[in-house]
Protein backbone atom coordinates (compact mmCIF):
# COMPACT_ATOMS: atom_id res chain seq x y z
CA UNK A 1 0.00 0.00 0.00
CA UNK A 2 1.36 3.43 -0.94
CA UNK A 3 1.99 6.12 1.68
CA UNK A 4 -0.86 8.22 0.28
CA UNK A 5 -3.36 5.41 0.84
CA UNK A 6 -1.87 4.67 4.24
CA UNK A 7 -2.25 8.30 5.34
CA UNK A 8 -5.80 8.45 4.06
CA UNK A 9 -6.70 5.31 6.00
CA UNK A 10 -5.02 6.60 9.14
CA UNK A 11 -6.63 10.02 8.84
CA UNK A 12 -10.11 8.51 8.66
CA UNK A 13 -9.49 6.42 11.75
CA UNK A 14 -7.97 9.31 13.70
CA UNK A 15 -10.63 11.85 12.76
CA UNK A 16 -13.27 9.40 13.94
CA UNK A 17 -11.69 9.32 17.37
CA UNK A 18 -10.87 13.03 17.58
CA UNK A 19 -7.17 13.00 18.42
CA UNK A 20 -6.16 15.87 20.67
CA UNK A 21 -2.58 16.54 21.69
CA UNK A 22 -1.90 17.01 25.38
CA UNK A 23 1.10 18.27 27.30
CA UNK A 24 3.88 16.00 28.50
CA UNK A 25 3.16 14.81 32.02
CA UNK A 26 6.68 15.15 33.41
CA UNK A 27 7.43 14.05 36.96
CA UNK A 28 7.87 17.19 39.05
CA UNK A 29 8.90 15.61 42.33
CA UNK A 30 12.06 17.05 43.82
CA UNK A 31 14.87 15.37 45.70
CA UNK A 32 17.97 13.44 44.75
CA UNK A 33 17.60 11.16 41.73
CA UNK A 34 20.65 8.90 41.66
CA UNK A 35 19.51 7.08 38.52
CA UNK A 36 18.89 10.22 36.46
CA UNK A 37 21.81 9.41 34.14
CA UNK A 38 19.51 7.15 32.14
CA UNK A 39 17.09 9.99 31.45
CA UNK A 40 17.16 11.97 28.23
CA UNK A 41 15.60 12.80 24.88
CA UNK A 42 16.19 10.40 22.01
CA UNK A 43 15.66 11.60 18.43
CA UNK A 44 15.06 9.00 15.78
CA UNK A 45 12.81 7.21 13.31
CA UNK A 46 9.49 5.53 13.98
CA UNK A 47 7.89 2.88 11.79
CA UNK A 48 4.09 2.60 11.91
CA UNK A 49 2.49 -0.57 10.54
CA UNK A 50 -1.24 -1.03 9.98
CA UNK A 51 -2.73 -3.96 8.06
CA UNK A 52 0.67 -4.85 6.63
CA UNK A 53 1.44 -1.35 5.36
CA UNK A 54 4.34 0.56 6.94
CA UNK A 55 5.03 4.29 6.96
CA UNK A 56 8.14 5.93 8.43
CA UNK A 57 8.61 9.20 10.27
CA UNK A 58 12.22 10.21 10.92
CA UNK A 59 11.36 13.30 12.95
CA UNK A 60 10.41 11.63 16.21
CA UNK A 61 11.51 12.11 19.81
CA UNK A 62 11.07 9.72 22.73
CA UNK A 63 11.70 10.88 26.29
CA UNK A 64 12.88 8.96 29.34
CA UNK A 65 12.22 10.90 32.56
CA UNK A 66 13.70 10.00 35.97
CA UNK A 67 11.20 9.91 38.83
CA UNK A 68 12.10 10.61 42.45
CA UNK A 69 11.30 7.01 43.42
CA UNK A 70 14.06 5.57 41.20
CA UNK A 71 11.63 4.52 38.47
CA UNK A 72 11.07 6.19 35.11
CA UNK A 73 8.41 7.75 32.92
CA UNK A 74 8.47 7.06 29.19
CA UNK A 75 6.96 9.53 26.73
CA UNK A 76 6.24 7.50 23.62
CA UNK A 77 7.72 8.89 20.38
CA UNK A 78 6.04 12.04 19.13
CA UNK A 79 6.50 13.50 15.69
CA UNK A 80 8.32 16.83 15.70
CA UNK A 81 7.50 17.51 12.05
CA UNK A 82 4.35 15.97 10.65
CA UNK A 83 4.73 17.15 7.05
CA UNK A 84 5.45 14.45 4.44
CA UNK A 85 5.69 14.67 0.64
CA UNK A 86 2.18 13.21 0.49
CA UNK A 87 0.68 15.63 3.01
CA UNK A 88 0.39 15.93 6.76
CA UNK A 89 0.65 12.99 9.10
CA UNK A 90 -2.37 12.67 11.40
CA UNK A 91 -1.83 14.19 14.84
CA UNK A 92 -0.94 11.80 17.64
CA UNK A 93 -1.55 12.32 21.35
CA UNK A 94 1.26 12.67 23.86
CA UNK A 95 1.32 9.42 25.85
CA UNK A 96 3.34 9.18 29.08
CA UNK A 97 3.79 5.81 30.78
CA UNK A 98 4.84 6.17 34.43
CA UNK A 99 6.58 4.01 37.02
CA UNK A 100 8.63 1.90 34.64
CA UNK A 101 11.41 -0.17 36.22
CA UNK A 102 14.56 -0.27 34.07
CA UNK A 103 16.60 -3.41 34.76
CA UNK A 104 20.28 -3.73 33.81
CA UNK A 105 20.22 -7.05 31.93
CA UNK A 106 23.87 -6.74 30.88
CA UNK A 107 26.55 -4.13 31.51
CA UNK A 108 25.21 -0.74 30.41
CA UNK A 109 22.06 -2.23 28.82
CA UNK A 110 18.74 -1.50 30.58
CA UNK A 111 15.44 -3.04 29.55
CA UNK A 112 11.79 -3.18 30.47
CA UNK A 113 8.78 -5.05 29.10
CA UNK A 114 5.11 -4.18 29.61
CA UNK A 115 2.52 -6.70 28.44
CA UNK A 116 -0.45 -4.34 28.77
CA UNK A 117 -0.92 -0.74 29.86
CA UNK A 118 -4.04 1.44 29.62
CA UNK A 119 -4.71 4.99 30.70
CA UNK A 120 -7.09 7.82 29.86
CA UNK A 121 -4.74 10.37 28.30
CA UNK A 122 -7.44 12.94 27.53
CA UNK A 123 -11.04 13.09 28.72
CA UNK A 124 -12.97 10.11 27.39
CA UNK A 125 -10.07 8.72 25.34
CA UNK A 126 -7.94 5.82 26.53
CA UNK A 127 -4.60 4.70 25.12
CA UNK A 128 -4.07 0.93 25.12
CA UNK A 129 -0.44 -0.13 24.77
CA UNK A 130 0.49 -3.79 24.49
CA UNK A 131 3.72 -5.79 24.12
CA UNK A 132 6.02 -2.86 24.84
CA UNK A 133 9.74 -3.66 24.86
CA UNK A 134 12.33 -0.99 25.61
CA UNK A 135 16.11 -1.35 25.44
CA UNK A 136 18.34 1.55 26.54
CA UNK A 137 22.09 1.57 25.89
CA UNK A 138 23.60 3.94 28.43
CA UNK A 139 27.04 4.23 26.77
CA UNK A 140 25.73 4.79 23.25
CA UNK A 141 22.79 6.93 24.42
CA UNK A 142 20.31 5.01 22.30
CA UNK A 143 16.95 3.39 22.83
CA UNK A 144 14.99 0.86 20.82
CA UNK A 145 11.22 0.52 21.25
CA UNK A 146 8.54 -1.78 19.93
CA UNK A 147 4.87 -1.67 20.97
CA UNK A 148 1.29 -1.80 19.75
CA UNK A 149 -1.11 1.10 20.24
CA UNK A 150 -4.87 1.39 20.04
CA UNK A 151 -6.34 4.78 20.96
CA UNK A 152 -9.92 5.57 21.91
CA UNK A 153 -12.41 3.96 19.54
CA UNK A 154 -9.88 3.64 16.75
CA UNK A 155 -10.74 0.37 14.96
CA UNK A 156 -7.12 -0.37 14.03
CA UNK A 157 -4.09 -1.28 16.09
CA UNK A 158 -0.82 0.39 15.09
CA UNK A 159 2.42 -1.55 15.50
CA UNK A 160 5.35 0.81 16.26
CA UNK A 161 9.08 0.37 16.20
CA UNK A 162 11.46 3.19 17.09
CA UNK A 163 15.23 3.53 16.99
CA UNK A 164 17.62 6.37 17.79
CA UNK A 165 19.21 8.21 14.88
CA UNK A 166 22.35 10.32 14.87
CA UNK A 167 23.56 13.41 13.03
CA UNK A 168 24.76 11.65 9.88
CA UNK A 169 21.46 9.79 9.53
CA UNK A 170 19.79 13.17 9.05
CA UNK A 171 22.51 15.13 7.25
CA UNK A 172 24.05 12.68 4.77
CA UNK A 173 22.04 11.71 1.69
CA UNK A 174 20.07 13.11 -1.22
CA UNK A 175 17.18 15.58 -1.05
CA UNK A 176 14.63 16.12 -3.81
CA UNK A 177 13.03 19.54 -4.08
CA UNK A 178 12.51 22.79 -5.93
CA UNK A 179 14.15 26.19 -6.04
CA UNK A 180 13.00 29.72 -6.74
CA UNK A 181 15.42 32.44 -7.84
CA UNK A 182 15.39 36.10 -8.63
CA UNK A 183 17.77 38.74 -9.94
CA UNK A 184 17.00 42.05 -8.33
CA UNK A 185 13.22 42.35 -8.45
CA UNK A 186 12.82 39.94 -11.38
CA UNK A 187 11.68 36.44 -10.44
CA UNK A 188 12.87 33.52 -12.55
CA UNK A 189 10.76 30.45 -13.35
CA UNK A 190 10.76 27.89 -10.55
CA UNK A 191 12.93 24.80 -10.99
CA UNK A 192 11.58 21.45 -9.73
CA UNK A 193 12.87 17.90 -9.36
CA UNK A 194 16.26 19.17 -8.26
CA UNK A 195 18.55 16.96 -6.18
CA UNK A 196 20.84 18.34 -3.47
CA UNK A 197 23.33 15.88 -1.99
CA UNK A 198 25.46 15.93 1.16
CA UNK A 199 28.29 13.47 1.76
CA UNK A 200 30.59 12.87 4.71
CA UNK A 201 34.30 13.53 4.30
CA UNK A 202 37.03 11.46 6.00
CA UNK A 203 37.84 14.39 8.30
CA UNK A 204 34.28 14.54 9.67
CA UNK A 205 33.28 17.57 7.61
CA UNK A 206 30.77 17.52 4.76
CA UNK A 207 30.57 18.16 1.02
CA UNK A 208 27.43 19.88 -0.30
CA UNK A 209 26.49 19.59 -3.98
CA UNK A 210 24.02 22.20 -5.18
CA UNK A 211 21.77 21.13 -8.05
CA UNK A 212 22.24 21.82 -11.72
CA UNK A 213 19.80 24.49 -12.87
CA UNK A 214 17.80 24.43 -16.07
CA UNK A 215 18.14 27.19 -18.62
CA UNK A 216 16.74 30.43 -17.25
CA UNK A 217 14.91 33.26 -18.96
CA UNK A 218 18.23 35.04 -19.13
CA UNK A 219 19.55 32.17 -21.28
CA UNK A 220 21.94 30.75 -18.69
CA UNK A 221 22.15 27.22 -17.30
CA UNK A 222 24.05 26.49 -14.12
CA UNK A 223 26.25 23.43 -13.53
CA UNK A 224 26.36 21.44 -10.31
CA UNK A 225 28.26 23.31 -7.62
CA UNK A 226 30.35 21.32 -5.14
CA UNK A 227 31.23 22.91 -1.81
CA UNK A 228 33.65 21.00 0.41
CA UNK A 229 34.69 21.28 4.06
CA UNK A 230 31.35 22.30 5.53
CA UNK A 231 31.02 22.39 9.31
CA UNK A 232 27.58 21.37 10.57
CA UNK A 233 26.23 22.65 13.90
CA UNK A 234 23.74 20.51 15.84
CA UNK A 235 21.02 21.83 18.15
CA UNK A 236 18.75 19.01 19.30
CA UNK A 237 17.81 17.43 15.94
CA UNK A 238 18.21 20.62 13.90
CA UNK A 239 21.40 20.80 11.83
CA UNK A 240 22.67 24.04 10.30
CA UNK A 241 25.61 25.25 8.23
CA UNK A 242 26.65 28.54 6.69
CA UNK A 243 29.26 30.09 4.38
CA UNK A 244 29.92 33.81 4.13
CA UNK A 245 31.61 33.74 0.73
CA UNK A 246 33.49 31.33 -1.53
CA UNK A 247 34.59 31.02 -5.15
CA UNK A 248 34.03 27.81 -7.13
CA UNK A 249 35.65 27.02 -10.47
CA UNK A 250 33.48 24.94 -12.80
CA UNK A 251 34.28 23.77 -16.37
CA UNK A 252 31.99 26.51 -17.69
CA UNK A 253 32.91 29.51 -15.56
CA UNK A 254 33.79 30.76 -12.10
CA UNK A 255 30.95 31.12 -9.59
CA UNK A 256 30.98 33.46 -6.60
CA UNK A 257 28.76 32.15 -3.82
CA UNK A 258 27.87 34.16 -0.71
CA UNK A 259 25.51 34.19 2.28
CA UNK A 260 24.76 30.47 2.08
CA UNK A 261 22.58 29.22 4.93
CA UNK A 262 21.33 25.66 5.26
CA UNK A 263 19.03 23.91 7.74
CA UNK A 264 18.10 20.25 8.01
CA UNK A 265 15.20 19.29 10.24
CA UNK A 266 14.01 15.71 10.12
CA UNK A 267 13.29 14.90 6.47
CA UNK A 268 13.39 18.54 5.33
CA UNK A 269 16.18 20.77 4.04
CA UNK A 270 16.12 24.48 3.24
CA UNK A 271 18.92 26.38 1.52
CA UNK A 272 19.34 30.08 0.83
CA UNK A 273 22.27 31.55 -1.08
CA UNK A 274 23.34 34.23 -3.55
CA UNK A 275 25.49 33.38 -6.55
CA UNK A 276 27.14 35.25 -9.39
CA UNK A 277 28.00 33.01 -12.35
CA UNK A 278 30.80 34.01 -14.75
CA UNK A 279 30.72 37.63 -15.86
CA UNK A 280 27.13 38.16 -14.82
CA UNK A 281 27.00 41.61 -13.14
CA UNK A 282 24.34 40.69 -10.58
CA UNK A 283 23.89 38.06 -7.89
CA UNK A 284 21.11 35.49 -8.29
CA UNK A 285 19.18 35.01 -5.03
CA UNK A 286 18.07 31.40 -4.62
CA UNK A 287 15.94 29.51 -2.11
CA UNK A 288 15.68 25.72 -2.21
CA UNK A 289 13.35 23.42 -0.25
CA UNK A 290 13.52 19.65 -0.41
CA UNK A 291 12.76 16.32 1.29
CA UNK A 292 15.11 13.43 2.07
CA UNK A 293 15.04 10.65 -0.50
CA UNK A 294 14.71 7.14 0.91
CA UNK A 295 17.86 5.05 0.66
Amino acid sequence: MKLKSFLAMMAVAFVATGFTSCDDDDDENGGSIPSATLAGEFYGASGMTVMGSTSYDSTCVARVIAQANGKYSLVLPESTNKVTPEGKMPGMPSITMKDLQLVETEKGIFTTEIAKWSEEVVAGKTANVTDLKLTLNKAEKTIALTYNLQYGKMPLTIAYDFKTLFQNDFVVGEFLGASVSKVGAEAMPADSNLVVSISLQKDGKYTLVLPEAKKTKAGMALPKIEIANLDVTADENVYTFAIDSTAINTPQFKIILKDLKGKIYGNDITLEYDMKPGKMPFFVETKYEGNKLAK
